[in-house]
């Protein structure tokens, strides 16, 4: 069973390195209160196990989806897969 006590690490590093990129005032205006945890899924991408820590915003109701690691991904269908994408775009896109 994953130990999920910190289930808002993955979204605190990335509302961080979010802010320290230069130009993305639209991204920097994240809060980490606008986000509900929606729980993980385990997927293989690029042919490896990866963890994605699924955060739900409170008032677009679009999802970000988070590795451990910090990467960022998209939900790409039907067929539960997720792919890797800018962490920017994807926050962006929950924001909108």
């Amino acid at each position: 069973m994953r130990d999920e006590r910190d289930a808002w690490a993955p979204l605190r590093a990335a509302l961080q390195t979010s802010r320290r990129g230069p130009g993305h005032r639209e991204t920097s205006l994240a809060d980490i209160d606008d986000f509900m945890y929606m729980g993980t899924r385990d997927v293989v991408t690029d042919d490896r196990a990866t963890t994605i820590w699924c955060y739900k915003h409170v008032m677009t109701r679009r999802y970000l989806n988070l590795s451990t690691a910090g990467a960022a991904f998209a939900y790409a269908g039907s067929d539960g897969r997720y792919v890797a994408c800018e962490l920017d775009m994807a926050l962006a896109h929950a924001l909108s």
